[in-house]
């Protein structure tokens, strides 16, 4: 068992890693907590500032074709200041269970409403999905219409099925 614990500062930021790896068993879980880290010291041509966020991750093998994989990772920004504006809300998750896949991106800022999921299942030979965005939320304001931050009046769902790297079919539907 390798447990790790590790800090990096600069200026009033930080990132802590907390992690345990068993290589015997491929099993790993451990967290990241970020506060307030200057990424514009690292990225000085960028327009990310200052982030804070955590995230916390497990999972049992390192190979996602493996059949009896699974690995979860879920991200919550708090808050990433971005062209002078702090958006706060962000959450990401992914989850991948014994060859089916799931995850979402979502956000409450008032300026990047948004709710997307995906679904589908994996395997060496077939990736089959669904994404799914799931309101007509708004990105900022226009007097033009309310489309959404993607560009699509409704909610939309995509499927889409992939063997050996082609597309073998691909429907979407507005609802």
């Amino acid at each position: 068992m390798i447990r790790s614990k590790a800090q990096i500062e600069s200026g009033d930021g930080l990132i802590t890693l907390l992690a345990r790896l068993n290589t015997k068993k491929e099993q790993y879980d451990g967290r990241i907590l970020i506060d307030r880290f200057p990424l514009s010291s690292f990225l000085p041509h960028d327009s990310l500032v200052v982030i804070s966020a955590s995230t916390r991750f497990s999972g049992e093998k390192y190979n996602p074709m493996d059949s009896s994989m699974y690995a979860t990772v879920d991200l919550k920004i708090d808050s990433v200041d971005y062209s002078g504006y702090r958006y706060t809300g962000l959450s990401i998750e992914a989850k991948l269970n014994r060859g089916k896949m799931s995850g979402g991106i979502t956000c409450t800022d008032p300026n990047l409403l948004m709710g997307l999921s995906v679904s589908g299942s994996l395997s060496p030979r077939r990736i089959y999905g669904r994404l799914d965005w799931r309101d007509s939320y708004r990105f900022g304001s226009s007097e033009t219409g309310n489309r959404s931050m993607l560009g699509f009046y409704r909610p939309f769902s995509f499927w889409l099925c992939f063997a050996h790297e082609r597309i073998l079919s691909g429907r979407h539907t507005v609802k």
